[in-house]
């Protein structure tokens, strides 16, 4: 599996094309490009660095920064994923400084153990996540993947770093510092800090004598005056004010999870100097773990500076439901592409149907066949009112006809296979412990759906009602959501949607 990461940086644009299969992860490349001053600046590299990379059809993803969203870690009941996305918005309502109409929410297990998740939740504005896929829609992009930075970080030292009990991972951007936390190498936490690198560099750029556009490629070409001493040295005036929020973030981490962090990876342009990371490992009290350097193109490179990038890339092509993805309801992946490529084909398809007409009738009339068109038109419309005599009003037969074979179709589906819905009704009534004081109001059943609105006496048993169904042999699938306690505190409301197996 290929995947592709952009890191949209403040002033680079970084693209990393990464392969995993059996003999591992690998990156295959890595391309970078200035991001020009302008509102399409981001497009335009973007759209530069799709088109020297060659991408096809290899799963993208893309980054928001930490500092761009807001997390929250609950504690829920149930262990099961579809579970936890439906009751994350309740949850989280009133906890976060959106209104939840205005946001779009998932969730990552940290932990799960005894029927209880601990669950780390992110919401990021519906604004901000639309302003990054039209970015990318108007460059050709449409990723697969839109996640928080700190995520995409955690994958890549997953990949590439070795275990850590406890570790944390630093992204050093020109107006953002990201901190994420991770557990067993799963993130357990995340936070966003602004800082004022614009000013370290323009200190950077005074000391050399350079333009800070040219400080860019001295950097990049490994200009020998660009030493690590001299970068730290102009960085460690804009670390300064970062570094007390840095260590009561530690310390906050330290008494909630009862677990201490012992180290630190380094990432961002940066991270290329091994004084910058050491000198911020050593101001903090903290190992330093080095991203390794990877052959790439013949040559080896460090990692450091692409592995968010890389992470992304590995992101793009992971499991659905490994990490938290922003590509969700009116965001959801493929939406937009497969709705357009609805309307073509309904467009050629009515294109077709215009010229046949079209064709026909100037074919007709420039025959002189005027009456014989009519006499077959009243034909056709006679054998219509003979097929269907309960339509008192014809506009359109061919569309009349369509709708009622439609109509015939989708009755057929539901009466005429060998389990009626009785039996299907017998299959889940079987399926559900006795126990479990379910009482259902409400009960619709659409074809190969079945949608339930019931009471229960807990979550726990939303919990095993759920269990106990999905090991029906009539079920596929089932997604529980609007899970919350009665006025009166006595009952659990829940809404149930089952998906029956194939051939029900």
């Amino acid at each position: 599996m290929r995947g592709a990461g952009f890191d949209i940086g403040t002033r680079v644009l970084t693209l990393a094309v990464v392969s995993t299969g059996l003999k591992g992860v690998k990156v295959e490349r890595v391309l970078a490009r200035r991001i020009a001053k302008g509102a399409d600046g981001v497009v335009e590299a973007m759209r530069a660095l799709k088109w020297e990379a060659g991408l096809g059809a290899q799963p993208a993803a893309l980054a928001i920064s930490a500092h761009a969203v807001s997390t929250r870690s609950v504690t829920l009941p149930f262990i099961q994923r579809t579970t936890l996305n439906s009751v994350l918005p309740a949850e989280l309502e009133g906890l976060l400084p959106f209104d939840l109409d205005d946001v779009v929410i998932d969730g990552f297990p940290v932990t799960q153990e005894a029927g209880r998740s601990r669950v780390l939740a992110a919401a990021v504005p519906k604004a901000t996540l639309k302003a990054l896929l039209d970015n990318a829609g108007r460059a050709g992009l449409d990723p697969r993947v839109v996640t928080v930075d700190a995520m995409a970080l955690a994958g890549a030292a997953e990949a590439w770093l070795p275990p850590q009990a406890d570790l944390a991972l630093i992204h050093l951007d020109e107006r953002s510092i990201t901190l994420g936390l991770l557990q067993d190498r799963r993130l357990r936490g995340l936070r966003g800090l602004s800082w004022d690198g614009e000013s370290a560099r323009r200190a950077l750029a005074e000391d050399l004598d350079l333009d800070v556009d040219a400080l860019d490629d001295a950097v990049g070409g490994g200009d020998p005056r660009v030493s690590g001493a001299r970068v730290m040295a102009a960085l460690a005036p804009a670390f300064q004010p970062v570094l007390d929020e840095l260590r009561r973030t530690l310390r906050a981490d330290e008494a909630e999870s009862g677990r201490r962090i012992a180290a630190i990876a380094l990432s961002g342009r940066w991270s290329a100097f091994r004084e910058v990371g050491s000198g911020l490992a050593d101001a903090l009290g903290l190992k330093l773990v080095e991203w390794p350097s990877l052959p790439i193109d013949g040559a080896q490179r460090p990692l450091a500076p692409f592995a968010l990038a890389a992470g992304l890339a590995v992101a793009g092509g992971a499991r659905a439901g490994t990490q938290l993805d922003f590509r969700r309801g009116e965001f959801a992946y493929g939406r937009e592409r497969a709705g357009v490529r609805r309307r073509a084909v309904a467009a050629a398809i009515m294109a077709a149907v215009v010229l046949l007409i079209g064709g026909i009738d100037l074919g007709v009339r420039a025959a002189g066949k005027e009456t014989r068109y009519r006499e077959v038109h009243d034909r056709v419309r006679a054998m219509f009112r003979e097929a269907l005599p309960e339509v008192t009003t014809i506009v359109s037969e061919t569309d009349q006809l369509q709708s009622a074979i439609e109509t015939l179709a989708k009755r057929r589906a539901f009466l005429g296979g060998e389990v009626g819905a009785l039996d299907v009704l017998l299959a889940l009534t079987d399926a559900i412990p006795k126990e479990s004081g379910i009482a259902v109001s409400e009960l619709v059943i659409d074809q190969d759906k079945v949608r339930i609105e019931a009471e229960t006496v807990s979550f726990d048993w939303v919990n095993r009602i759920e269990s106990a169904l999905a090991k029906s042999p009539a079920v596929r699938t089932i997604a529980v959501s609007d899970a919350k306690t009665t006025a009166d505190q006595s009952k659990v409301r829940f809404l149930m949607t089952i998906t029956l197996a194939e051939g029900v």
